[in-house]
């Protein structure tokens, strides 16, 4: 006789990542159950308890896995202080775990807000824009980013933070804006310190914004060059 195998339920216990929820079977059951509600119970009052204090933390999830709980952290700033006191989080929710043979995975997540380099650049073109013509405000940010040269900036990375240097740019304004017989569109290209991107460790970024002026539209973009 044919057996019938019903293939939603078969590899379930297997495949599906169990988030809230926990499989109905093992000798251990009831202690895992407990275990991993204790364990949110802590990890909720301490994240309240950060969260009412407005110290770093604007929201968190928790997802639960079969040996594994992973935690993440929407930050706006670190400070000493605050750095401290997820060291002692941390350490006391392993701690909790250890017995429980269950692998604790913290990430951060940077909440981003203008003051970023990139969006500030951009949202300062827009303000550049209601004032001067689109040639002034490539000139402008020409000699704004020559004086960042060699300024440091954190980057946040799944490996961690990671601390970088502004070795070079490129910046171009193409489109429209110089009154003209020609109907083609002009361009103005400058570079200034390192800009290539031969090392491994290198990084580049790229903003791309579009101006509209009486001349017609242009457009201004910049490559940064870190390392």
């Amino acid at each position: 006789m044919s057996k019938k195998i019903s293939s939603v339920s078969k590899y379930l216990g297997s495949s599906q990542d169990w988030s809230l929820k926990f499989q109905i079977y093992g000798k251990f059951y009831l202690s895992y159950y407990t275990s991993f509600w204790n364990f949110y119970k802590l990890l909720d009052i301490i994240l309240r308890k950060m969260l009412s204090k407005q110290l770093l933390i604007l929201n968190y999830d928790i997802n639960f896995f079969s040996k594994l709980i992973e935690l993440s952290l929407s930050i706006t700033y670190l400070n000493k202080f605050q750095l401290n006191l997820i060291e002692i989080c941390h350490q006391l929710l392993n701690s909790f775990l250890t017995f429980n043979l269950i692998k604790f995975n913290l990430k951060f997540y940077l909440n981003k807000t203008i003051w970023f380099s990139k969006l500030l650049i951009e949202m300062y073109i827009d303000y550049l824009s209601l004032k001067f013509t689109p040639k002034k405000i490539f000139n402008v940010l020409t000699n704004l980013l020559k004086n960042q040269l060699g300024n440091i900036n954190i980057l946040y990375l799944n490996s961690g933070l990671r601390k970088i240097q502004l070795k070079g740019f490129k910046i171009q304004l193409k489109g429209r804006y110089e009154l003209s017989k020609s109907t083609l569109a002009k361009k103005s290209f400058l570079k200034f310190g390192q800009v290539t991107s031969n090392s491994l460790n290198s990084l580049l970024f790229l903003s791309n914004k579009d101006i509209y002026s009486k001349l017609g539209k242009s457009t201004i973009k910049i490559w940064y060059f870190y390392l």
